[in-house]
């Protein structure tokens, strides 16, 4: 997958980086620093992923996430959202997506408040 999304990205967006990160990594978090965007597709689908994962989040993030998902597990995407607004998100589900045949999909937006209160870094 890694590879498939490095090629992609190198010939779409060259100046931008794939790298793999480990949920809950704080130390590999801290290496990669935040950043203004954050896109995650079908990363909420297990109970026990999401604490690591809005802790991950948390410590990347400077402005805005959006989390794209689809219900699999009964409760796990509210979970996921009152974990991440325990943590401080504001989190926002956007209704519909328009897109045909998309109907059982979730799109979440979340903010950072204020921007960020997490030193920012740049990444090469």
């Amino acid at each position: 997958m890694i590879n498939a999304l490095t090629l992609n990205v190198k010939h779409n967006c060259p100046d931008a980086i794939v790298t793999q990160l480990m949920w809950g990594d704080m130390a590999a978090c801290a290496s990669l620093g935040v950043f203004d965007l954050v896109v995650g597709s079908d990363v909420v689908y297990k109970r026990v992923f999401i604490a690591p994962l809005v802790e991950t989040l948390w410590a990347t993030v400077k402005r805005d996430a959006y989390i794209c998902c689809e219900q699999r597990e009964e409760g796990v995407l509210d979970e996921f959202v009152c974990t991440a607004k325990t943590k401080g998100f504001a989190v926002k589900r956007i209704k519909r997506l328009p897109l045909p045949d998309m109907d059982h999909l979730c799109l979440f937006h979340l903010k950072r408040p204020g921007g960020a209160n997490v030193k920012s870094t740049s990444v090469q």
